[in-house]
């Protein structure tokens, strides 16, 4: 059965007695549907129970160039070479690793790309090589993308049906632990703990753990 955030929300505010417009004051719908959204890019980030790929196309000499639009994280990522052919797997690294890259017992090319940089690089939304490649290619990308903005009105959620309740317990979380009337930390602590079992599970079930 596809679980909608109609469902969700309809179980929230049974749950916490709110009408469907939150009258109370204490959350707005807005908010409550901003959190679904966050605990969701969170949930697929954590786990990487869901995934793309995209090809990034990549001009010689070109230090970095754009990630696809919709990216939170990467999984895998490998270097396809024009001039030659071949396909390099290509590790998380950083300016401080790859500047040692080029010396004599490392063994690497200068002119191969031998790792890829997301966070040490001067925009945001970019991917770096190391070195940079001096012919044209491109990189094969298998990432977690954004999911489906969820509205409120009956949009399915991208992560699978049994993780749902998972999620469920983060927005509680969010939602408990908000600063005022409706602050309960004590609860706002359990339904954390509760997500973070999903989180776990779900990585022990990638990683083939039983």
């Amino acid at each position: 059965m596809t679980v909608l955030d109609t469902d969700l929300l309809s179980e929230i505010q049974a749950t916490l007695q709110e009408d469907a417009t939150f009258s109370n004051g204490l959350w707005s719908l807005t908010e409550v549907l901003a959190y679904f959204n966050q605990r969701q890019y969170r949930f697929l980030s954590e786990t990487k129970i869901l995934a793309s790929t995209a090809f990034v196309a990549w001009v010689a000499g070109s230090p970095q160039m754009p990630l696809p639009t919709d990216w939170i994280a990467t999984i895998t990522a490998s270097w396809h070479d024009f001039a030659t052919g071949l396909w390099t797997p290509l590790p998380p690294s950083s300016f401080f690793e790859t500047d040692h890259m080029g010396s004599p017992e490392s063994g690497a090319t200068l002119a191969m790309p031998q790792a890829f940089r997301e966070l040490d690089t001067t925009d945001n939304l970019v991917i770096g090589l190391t070195p940079i490649p001096l012919s044209a290619g491109e990189v094969e990308l298998i990432y977690v993308a954004l999911s489906q903005i969820l509205d409120g009105t009956g949009q399915q959620f991208d992560i699978p049906d049994d993780w749902v309740p998972y999620l469920k317990y983060g927005v509680y979380a969010d939602m408990l632990g908000k600063q005022g009337r409706g602050q309960d930390l004590l609860r706002a602590k359990y339904c954390d703990q509760r997500y973070q079992e999903g989180i776990a599970l779900a990585q022990a079930l990638l990683n083939g753990r039983p």
